[in-house]
């Protein structure tokens, strides 16, 4: 269905890193010299024809330990461009986000009410650093995207064993140029794991081999490729080029108890394309044919983004919110020194 694919070029893969498990204010993130240690292996032992058994147990600290309860940080992001300056990738870009409030953005338009957002936006040396604020990632779906990455992934290709997540475990992150309407944005997005049977040992070898994403819906009866529930998630697998789509479909959500997220059910996982996800989408959404109308709503809010910088040009603020309510459009207000 590539007459859908309109608006973009295609996500070009320019770098990495990897980012600590549990952060805080003063972890640093580790660069190319040992993150690609962290990268994730898919298990192709792994049968996706019978049910894969949750029963694990997470603490809210530990599931939300990855900066969903603040907002996500591009401070990864901004430490590996200032490392990086010298690219041409990266002189060239103007803005910058992570594949979270990317995604977040190019959902709006297949959502109409109750779909709600902010987004913080700050303007310095000529970039604009864009990161949703707004909590959209609950406990037990991190809980459930965690164990469904364990059922997936191994440490080293061809491996039998579990993956096993300790405090020091590390998420691998790639960086990615893109140009939507004549703009540069470059972009962060931690990736689950790669599809091949050797080491990943440097860019060229992580460009070349098969990416896949791995998501969560709640529709436990929901069969792809026809769940109209999931088929929106091609958009957060199409930033990283995703050849397929692992789609865990828990049987119960998971419960908080005593600050503790509970999984004691069961989880089929289905595979499915980006392809197969927008058919869907466009079969249920008659108005809407994607992943056109996405990326033209991206190419619009960066647009109406860059008119309000533009606008106070000649004041100090840099910083602004952007916030889109029920029912309503995407409003702007500009951040003050003393806000």
């Amino acid at each position: 269905y590539p007459q859908y694919w309109i608006s973009p070029s295609n996500p070009q893969l320019i770098g990495y890193f990897a980012n600590i498990r549990f952060r805080t204010e003063k972890t640093t993130f580790c660069d190319e010299q040992n993150a690609l240690s962290s990268l994730k292996y898919y298990n192709k032992h792994a049968d996706l024809d019978v049910t894969s058994s949750f029963n694990t147990l997470k603490s809210i600290a530990q599931t939300c330990g990855r900066d969903d309860d603040t907002g996500r940080t591009l401070k990864p992001l901004a430490n590996w461009i200032s490392n990086h300056s010298e690219l041409a990738e990266v002189k060239r870009a103007k803005f910058v986000i992570d594949s979270g409030s990317l995604t977040t953005i190019l959902n709006t338009p297949l959502n109409h009410t109750g779909y709600e957002w902010k987004l913080l936006l700050e303007y310095t040396k000529e970039k604009f650093y864009l990161t949703v604020t707004t909590k959209n990632r609950t406990s037990e779906y991190l809980a459930c995207l965690e164990a469904g990455n364990n059922c997936l992934f191994n440490d080293l290709p061809d491996g039998h064993a579990l993956v096993t997540m300790g405090e020091d475990d590390l998420f691998f992150n790639e960086v990615y140029e893109i140009q939507v309407g004549g703009k540069t944005i470059i972009y962060s997005a931690e990736i689950p794991g790669v599809h091949c049977d050797k080491v990943v040992n440097s860019l060229e070898e992580l460009k070349a081999v098969k990416h896949v994403d791995v998501n969560i819906c709640w529709e436990t009866n929901g069969k792809l490729p026809g769940c109209r529930k999931c088929c929106h998630l091609w958009t957060k697998a199409a930033l990283i080029s995703a050849e397929h789509v692992f789609v865990a479909h828990p049987t119960h959500k998971a419960y908080e108890s005593r600050r503790q997220v509970v999984l004691m059910n069961n989880c089929t996982i289905q595979k499915t394309t980006i392809d197969d996800l927008i058919t869907t989408q466009n079969e249920a959404r008659d108005s809407f044919k994607e992943p056109k109308s996405a990326w033209n709503f991206l190419d619009d809010f960066l647009m109406f983004a860059e008119r309000q910088v533009s606008r106070n040009a000649e004041t100090s603020a840099s910083r602004y919110e952007f916030k889109l309510e029920k029912g309503s459009a995407v409003r702007c207000t500009r951040i003050t020194e003393n806000a």
